[in-house]
């Protein structure tokens, strides 16, 4: 299952509720998402991580 096709109401997605969906892949598709982020986003540097909300 992917997250992005689970039927529920965009608004009541929680962490844990995408961990229950995910099981042991949620790690794992946590890992990926940080990495796209961190290529796009922070330009490959993983220091923009300890910028956010700062």
């Amino acid at each position: 299952m992917v997250a992005g096709h689970v039927h529920v109401d965009p608004d009541q997605v929680s962490v844990s509720h995408l961990s229950d969906t995910l099981g042991v892949a949620f790690f794992p598709a946590m890992v990926w998402l940080l990495t796209g982020l961190t290529a796009t986003v922070g330009d490959g540097d993983p220091h923009w991580l300890t910028t956010i909300g700062q």
